[in-house]
């Protein structure tokens, strides 16, 4: 377990604020994942509608995981909080089953897909080989960071954050059925609707 440390140099309503913030996020992006894996299952969902969608819950999954996870300087990056950061970090390795320089490498991997493709245009890179990196280690850092902030909530014994779902494993099962239904309802809605090219 995380040991965090005793006394918080910010207060405790910065505290709440942050842990609010990165739940908000964590939520938000998963549910995006959910949503673009459903999509690409779609069969003969190559028109622009289905691709343009899909192609922005998975840039908004990547966003929101480089929230967390990418530069220090976001203001919901994971160092912001109040723990101590060698010991969530080998928590976090420990739990991923990954070490320190794969996860850098991946890091970096996901960090080159948010600029060169979702959030910047890169005309140097060759979008054809641009490394698309498998997202369930990036989901299951997502999934870690959850626990330890529902943790850190339940330390602060505070009924002003939402605190979420209590086990996120459920929520992400539900949101993949009720993800199924929805895309699969819309996309059979719409495959007889020719689009304007």
């Amino acid at each position: 377990m995380i040991v965090t440390k005793f006394k918080s140099e910010k207060s405790d309503d910065e505290e709440l604020k942050l842990i609010s913030a990165q739940m908000d996020v964590i939520r938000s992006g998963i549910r995006s994942l959910s949503y673009a894996r459903q999509i690409d299952v779609l069969k003969n969902s190559n028109n622009y509608f289905w691709i343009s969608t899909c192609n922005a819950h998975y840039g908004h999954f990547v966003e929101s995981w480089a929230k967390c996870f990418g530069k220090q300087s976001e203001d919901t990056h994971w160092k912001h909080l109040d723990v101590k950061k060698e010991s969530f970090r080998k928590e976090m390795f420990k739990d991923l089953n990954t070490h320190s320089g794969e996860f850098v490498v991946y890091l970096k991997d996901v960090l080159a897909l948010r600029n060169q493709f979702f959030s910047h245009t890169d005309l140097s890179q060759d979008s054809i080989s641009l490394n698309f990196p498998k997202l369930d280690l990036a989901l299951a850092a997502f999934v870690f960071l959850y626990k330890v902030l529902q943790r850190r909530l339940s330390d602060a014994e505070s009924l002003l954050v939402d605190q979420g779902p209590r086990s996120l494993e459920r929520w992400i099962s539900n949101l993949k059925e009720e993800a199924e239904q929805v895309i699969s309802t819309a996309y059979s809605a719409s495959k007889d609707i020719r689009e304007h090219q």
